[in-house]
């Protein structure tokens, strides 16, 4: 056996395993790139919608007509229900078995859970019923917490995770209740 190039050349096995190691980084990268456009989105929106931002043209928005309760409970009744198919539909993606699919499918989990809970926080104003601001705001803290717990790797199987998980569940279903 010669010492050629094509003698020392890398079994196939290991070279198809080194190939997509690539899509690990970069399936991280769009996800912190996703969260901070959303961040980015979500702070801008309530930076603009803020009085001081409106300037001469508070005529025309909503702040200047008088509130409507029906029409804030309806509002916020649909962020938790956006928000709540986001996180169901993006906690249980299956790509399949590959390491860097299932990675991707819980960096979208994260997202959907970060950004729910900043978004429904987000959602909640002045003209918002009373009776929904708690419960809805708690219920954006808890999916916060699943998430950022998460992020440093707490599993769904630990005890307290399973607590945060059961909270967000029965926050959930007493504010589709209330929405009802």
């Amino acid at each position: 056996m010669s010492d050629t190039p094509s003698s020392r050349a890398t079994p196939p096995s290991y070279r198809q395993r080194q190939s997509p190691a690539w899509i690990a980084p970069l399936a991280l990268v769009v996800a912190l790139v996703a969260v901070a456009v959303a961040v980015w989105a979500l702070t801008s929106k309530s930076a603009e919608s803020s009085p001081a931002a409106a300037g001469s043209e508070s005529e025309t928005t909503t702040e200047a007509a008088p509130a409507d309760p029906g029409a804030a409970k309806s509002a916020v009744c649909a962020a938790v229900d956006t928000v709540s198919r986001s996180v169901q539909l993006q906690t249980n993606g299956n790509l399949g078995p590959d390491p860097v699919a299932q990675t991707a499918v819980a960096a979208n989990a994260r997202l959907a859970l970060l950004g729910g809970g900043l978004y429904l926080q987000q959602q909640l104003g002045e003209d918002t019923p009373a009776e929904l601001v708690d419960p809805v705001r708690q219920f954006a803290l808890t999916l916060q917490d699943i998430g950022v717990n998460a992020l440093t790797g707490v599993t769904n199987q630990d005890p307290v995770q399973q607590g945060r998980l059961t909270e967000g569940d029965r926050l959930r279903q007493e504010i589709v209740g209330l929405c009802a």
